[in-house]
């Protein structure tokens, strides 16, 4: 839905929130999008050209959306959460030109692409952990008038989510450092384990959030979670092919579980439950 359509100058703030998250989910999906053609590039499914070329559309939508953010009427008490929505645009922008650079590049052996991974997992992991922190200062001014049970569930799982972009930001540092040409196998699977373990405990405190449609969601995104730190422990413990195979099914699969739980809950707010 354009934001166009959802906001006016007299919109209440949860109807201005929804417009911004709806803005938020479009820029996630275009990332979600330019890593999948990052992996084609990497195993050599798309030329260089091809990549770069679906990269630039969605380097384009990323900033069509932004502009549409910028021109579309803000409550003015709501102008900074606006901005951190805009902040977590230009994130997006510069993990976007970081992959065209590495696309570019005249050298990308096997130490560059390890480099590049972890720095790329650095941008989105603190650009992520800053919209949620945002989100949680901003929740008292964006829930008045607006679904009782949504903010609700959105004040107690917020500091879950929080928790859950740190785990899954140190997951995948784990993983790129463990794509060294000597990686360290027993580090791999004893951090693998302890991080597990953190999840498993997080996925359990959650689960004490009263259920419902995006609740539920929520609890698979994180089981999936875990099972990507399981089998970064048990690449460490057996660093074979079908390992490997299990790591990337299951990191796909956690794309898809996110992306359906934010639809989730943007479904649950939109209906007002």
């Amino acid at each position: 839905m354009l934001l166009t359509a959802l906001v006016r100058a007299d919109t209440a703030p949860w109807r201005y929130d929804l417009a911004v998250q709806r803005f938020v989910d479009q820029q996630s999906q275009a990332v979600a999008e330019s890593g999948s053609i990052l992996e084609d590039w990497l195993s050599g499914r798309v030329s260089t050209a091809k990549a770069l070329e679906k990269l630039r559309v969605r380097e384009d939508a990323v900033l069509a959306y932004e502009d549409k953010l910028k021109s579309a009427p803000c409550p003015a008490t709501l102008k900074g959460y606006r901005q951190a929505a805009l902040d977590r645009s230009l994130a997006h922008r510069r993990a976007l030109a970081r992959i065209s650079s590495f696309l570019t590049a005249e050298k990308n052996d096997h130490a560059s692409v390890q480099r590049f991974s972890i720095d790329l997992n650095g941008i989105l992991s603190t650009a992520t952990l800053a919209w949620l922190s945002q989100r949680q200062k901003w929740l008292p001014k964006l829930s008045p008038g607006g679904p009782r049970a949504y903010y609700a569930w959105q004040a107690r799982v917020l500091p879950y989510q929080q928790r859950e972009a740190r785990l899954s930001g140190e997951i995948y540092h784990l993983v790129y450092q463990g794509i060294a040409k000597e990686p360290d196998l027993p580090a791999l699977a004893r951090d693998g384990k302890k991080l597990l373990g953190q999840l498993t405990a997080l996925r359990r405190e959650a689960a004490t959030i009263p259920s419902n449609a995006y609740q539920q969601a929520y609890l698979e995104e994180l089981t999936t979670l875990e099972r990507v730190a399981e089998s970064v422990m048990l690449m460490g413990q057996d660093p074979s092919s079908d390992s490997l195979s299990r790591l990337k099914r299951f990191s796909r699969q956690l794309v898809d579980r996110s992306r359906a739980a934010q639809e989730a809950a943007l479904k649950g707010l939109e209906a007002g439950n």
